[in-house]
């Protein structure tokens, strides 16, 4: 029982904690209960993370968001939230089975910019937004039927509360969040995060949702993170012709680099998105859908469509001939939409249709061998890097794959004369190579350094080889700041073993993973204090259990301001009898060693008396004088008895 609340049955279990299925016991309904591992629950920051999802869902005033009933602590120390329990599946789980249209696309991301919206209102900043975060519940009232639920604020940044209390709720350098949806600020540091970094980790989804895969596909983190700092993501038409060219332009606009480039709010992407969605639902839209759907229709010849004269330079553009009332368009889509309406007409007008699209496909067919046909061809290898460089309109492959494409066409230019350029000082493209450096842009500087080189090129060699060593570091660093986001201190620091300690961004990773490693070494003495016992087994467990996270360092310092030393296994009982009987055989130096075992195996204030006597007899003064101010005030009066008469009564006394 937690509270109200009996568990009926676990659900999963991960890193985190366990989660299990609970029922009120007085009202009957279901509940989800998440509680925090053991050991997650004895780190402060980690309570506040897991405690930040309940502050979350009592500050925004949303449907949107899971509904959080009560939160607490077991009676062993585990800290657990109760939650609604929610009845669907997960946006990431659905992408793997279904590819939503546009109109699809926009909904969820309408539903998603309301509810951070009001989040956003409210002070917090989610920071890890993600397909796995948004649950798709069945709800008939919503349009589309299903009710997006935005998951899991463990990691939100709770910005009117840090500012309240005057503290910084993130250590400088330490990154958090998801690689694959996080905004380039977010990947340099999650304390610098506002809500414009939602709107890009949403053009993330979007993106996903609209082109069937993420901005970046790299598999490496440090790569990942890389490509969310300095390159540029596909554009989406060129992975989906189909999308419209305004949630295209909407999508590109959330993923730019800069959070000024960006839309401002969730309020601003919602009206966009409203916008399209009005527009997709529009009957022209219908119409367009519909068509582009349907075969090519032979239609007998007619006026030709006027053309737009340009310019020798311009291109022509096609104006489309105008639509009477009674347009052919108009009965086509009447006798689609009609079912039972004149069946021998539609019959008779499928059959050419179908007629003419298999005239369409074999003269394409054939264009395609004549082309592939053509001496000089070249084939290379597209790669992702040529899809996120590619413009829009470009022609883009998804996967990498062997194409074939014509050379270049020669154009002959004509000779122009050069022209007189006023010369650039030496240290005005110093001036610049160092900015490229500040912003991090490494290709730019080995660019600016080749420059260079023809006025300095010491210099100029200085600032290419640091573009060199900076560009192979920062996947490292990258990859070491996750680790840390992560709390793998063992990949942490094999990552920053790694990294040309000379670079710019090194000492700031270096201060975040020490700082990381005193408060790991801080908790894990603390759990080995807590955990130690007679025989250090479950210490050793604990100890055991670490090495796959945590550096030999943290682990040698941790068990040396928390050593666990194991007692011997013995039974006091039986060391006292055999000291009384070693006592009466007038054996007194083995039954003073027996009475000394007795004490040490359980500490008894009986055990030390006869240990005291027994040092009385043998006149051993030491530890007479030891025993004696250990020993209560009560039982020094029959030491005193049994002692009369020896020298060391006179000892003892004088010690109190």
């Amino acid at each position: 029982m937690l509270g109200n609340y009996r568990i009926v049955q676990q659900l999963g279990q991960g890193g985190m904690g366990v989660v299990y299925v609970g029922r009120h016991e007085a009202l009957g309904h279901r509940v989800v209960v998440k509680v925090l591992q053991p050991e997650l629950s004895s780190k402060a920051d980690m309570v506040r993370r897991f405690f930040n999802e309940a502050r979350a869902a009592t500050s925004i005033r949303s449907p949107g968001i899971v509904q959080v009933f009560d939160f607490g602590t077991t009676p062993d120390g585990r800290a657990y939230l109760v939650m609604e329990m929610l009845e669907g599946e997960t946006l990431g789980a659905r992408l793997r089975k279904t590819r939503y249209d546009p109109a699809a696309c926009c909904r969820i991301g309408r539903q998603v910019a309301n509810v951070l919206q009001a989040a956003h209102a409210a002070g917090i900043t989610h920071r890890d937004l993600k397909p796995a975060n948004l649950f798709l519940v069945p709800d008939p009232e919503v349009a589309g039927g299903e009710r997006v639920k935005v998951l899991d604020f463990g990691i939100a940044k709770l910005a009117g509360e840090a500012r309240l209390a005057g503290i910084k709720t993130t250590s400088t350098g330490l990154v958090m969040g998801t690689p694959h949806y996080m905004s380039p600020e977010q990947c340099r540091s999650a304390s610098i995060a506002d809500p414009r970094s939602d709107i890009y980790s949403l053009g993330c989804i979007l993106f996903e949702i609209a082109c069937g895969r993420r901005p970046f596909v790299f598999e490496g983190v440090g790569d990942i993170v890389s490509a969310h700092l300095h390159e540029s993501p596909p554009h989406p038409q060129n992975l989906a012709p189909h999308l419209p060219a305004e949630l295209s332009a909407l999508i590109a606009r959330m993923l730019a680099k800069h959070p000024d480039a960006r839309p401002q709010t969730m309020a601003a992407v919602g009206q966009a998105l409203d916008e399209i969605l009005r527009m997709l639902d529009s009957p022209a839209a219908h119409a367009a859908t519909l068509i582009q759907g349907l075969p090519a229709m032979v239609s007998p010849p007619g006026p030709p469509a006027p053309q737009l004269v340009l310019p020798p330079a311009a291109v022509p553009v096609l104006l489309p001939p105008p639509v009477p009332e009674h347009s052919s368009l108009a009965i086509t889509l009447e006798r689609w939409i009609r079912p039972f309406s004149r069946r021998r007409e539609q019959v008779r007008r499928l059959t050419f249709a179908l007629g003419a699209f298999v005239i369409v496909v074999a003269i394409a067919a054939i264009a395609v061998v004549l082309a592939s046909a053509r001496p000089g061809r070249a084939e290379r290898l597209v790669s992702y890097r040529d899809i996120a460089a590619a413009r829009p309109g470009a022609v883009v492959i998804e996967a990498d794959a062997a194409i074939a494409s014509p050379p270049a066409p020669s154009v002959k230019l004509p000779e122009v004369a050069p022209q007189d350029a006023s010369p650039v000082s030496a240290a005005d493209l110093e001036a610049e190579c160092q900015q490229y450096q500040t912003d991090r842009k490494w290709s730019d500087l080995e660019q600016c350094a080749d420059r260079l080189s023809r006025l300095d090129a010491k210099r100029a060699g200085e600032l290419r080889a640091r573009a060199v060593d900076e560009a192979r570091a920062a996947p490292r660093i990258a990859a070491a700041r996750a680790a840390l986001r992560d709390e793998h201190l063992n990949q942490a620091k094999a990552e920053l073993d790694q990294v040309w300690t000379a670079s710019v961004d090194y000492a700031s990773v270096k201060r975040a993973y020490d700082t990381a490693e005193a408060h790991e070494i801080d908790s894990l003495a603390t759990q080995l204090d807590s955990v130690k016992d007679a025989s250090c087994e479950a210490y050793r467990q604990l100890l055991a259990g670490r090495r796959a996270d945590d550096p030999p360092r943290v682990l040698a310092e941790a068990s040396r301001r928390s050593p666990c030393i194991p007692r011997p296994k013995c039974n006091a009982d039986t060391l006292a009898d055999t000291g009384r009987r070693q006592f009466e055989a007038t054996h007194f130096a083995e039954s003073l060693a027996s009475y000394e075992a007795a004490y040490i195996c359980r500490p008894d204030q009986l055990l030390l008396r006869g240990a005291l006597v027994l040092a009385c007899k043998l006149h051993n003064l030491p530890k007479a004088r030891t025993y004696w101010k250990q020993l209560s005030q009560r039982l020094r009066s029959q030491v005193l008895t049994s002692c009369a008469g020896s020298d060391v009564t006179q000892v003892m006394l004088n010690s109190q």
